[in-house]
């Protein structure tokens, strides 16, 4: 049991980490270029 929580349940809760780490820059990335995010180019506050 303590094996497969180690293997199985480790690496699905580290592929949940990284891939909303993906969707959170891919996000980002639209946001700035749409013109969202201003304060990231120096244009807002």
């Amino acid at each position: 049991m303590t094996t497969w929580i180690m293997d199985v349940a480790n690496k699905a809760g580290a592929r949940v980490i990284i891939m909303s780490a993906i969707i959170a820059t891919i996000a980002l990335y639209i946001r700035i270029i749409l013109g969202y995010e201003r304060s990231w180019m120096g244009r807002g506050e």
